[in-house]
């Protein structure tokens, strides 16, 4: 497994979580998107969902490195490493489809907020300047 992906996992959703904030902190007559997934309870939900992946994910991941330690009989060891590989597994999958599942991950939804914004204040609005700087991509 690579360094970087648990990093562009976990910048994704710091990203998304700065993008939520400020749409929340925007007047609701300003920012009232006609799509629902874009309305800001929808996306509070995405940021929640988006986190908890992250954090089961880094929980199997530890997991799955101290199964690798040796401290028992190997039977023993043998079914820990299978059962925090099939833990792993799992929450690596959760995690890929909250952030990266076309149309409906953090991804796709937070690219998609920065071009409602866009739209209606302009690109080289000063207050969005951070906003549309923010990166979202898949991880490899």
């Amino acid at each position: 497994m690579s360094h970087t992906a648990p990093t562009r996992h976990a910048m994704n959703v710091e990203n998304f979580a700065a993008l939520v904030n400020f749409c929340a902190g925007l007047e609701p007559t300003r920012y009232h998107p006609v799509r629902l997934n874009l309305k800001i309870k929808a996306l509070q939900e995405a940021l929640a969902a988006s986190q908890e992946s992250l954090a089961s994910w880094e929980r199997a991941h530890a997991d799955l490195g101290k199964s690798h330690e040796p401290d028992s009989a190997a039977s023993t060891v043998i079914e820990a490493q299978r059962m925090a590989h099939v833990a792993h597994d799992r929450a690596k999958a959760a995690l890929q489809a909250t952030l990266y599942a076309p149309g409906e991950g953090i991804v796709d939804l937070a690219n998609d907020c920065k071009t409602y914004l866009k739209s209606l204040k302009g690109p080289k609005e000063p207050e969005l300047h951070h906003i549309t700087h923010l990166e979202f991509k898949a991880a490899l």
